[in-house]
C-alpha cells in the first residue's frame, strides 16, 4: 500500500495505492479484484482491479472523511480454476 507516511498517517484529500501480486499468474490474468476501503466496519469507497499478464493489480482511492482504523481489502473470487481468497492491509491507517 502506498500514501499513508511511517506513521501511518494520510492528509486528507490525498489518495492511497493498493497493489498487490496474484499467483498463477497465467491462470488468472484479466480477472477482477474486488478492493474495498472500509473505515472500522463501514464501507468508504469500493472498486475492482483487472489482473495484468504478470499477475499484478492496483487501485488508487481518496478517502473523504477523516478517522482512525481505515484498511483496504482485496477480494478475489473463486472460479473453476482457483479458490476464492480474501487479504486486508496491515497495519489500518488514519486520515488527518
Amino acid at each position: 500500500m502506498r500514501g499513508p507516511d511511517k506513521h501511518n498517517k494520510l492528509k486528507l484529500g490525498r489518495s492511497v495505492a493498493a497493489s498487490g501480486t496474484a499467483f498463477p499468474a497465467e491462470l488468472l490474468a484479466g480477472e477482477k479484484v474486488k478492493l474495498t476501503l472500509l473505515q472500522g466496519w463501514e464501507v468508504r469507497a469500493v472498486g475492482e482491479a483487472t489482473i495484468s499478464s504478470d499477475g499484478t493489480y492496483s487501485w488508487q482511492v481518496t478517502p473523504t472523511l477523516r478517522g482512525p482504523g481505515y484498511k483496504v481489502y482485496a477480494r478475489l473470487p473463486a472460479t473453476a480454476e482457483h479458490w476464492g481468497v480474501t487479504r486486508g492491509t496491515h497495519p489500518n491507517f488514519r486520515v488527518n
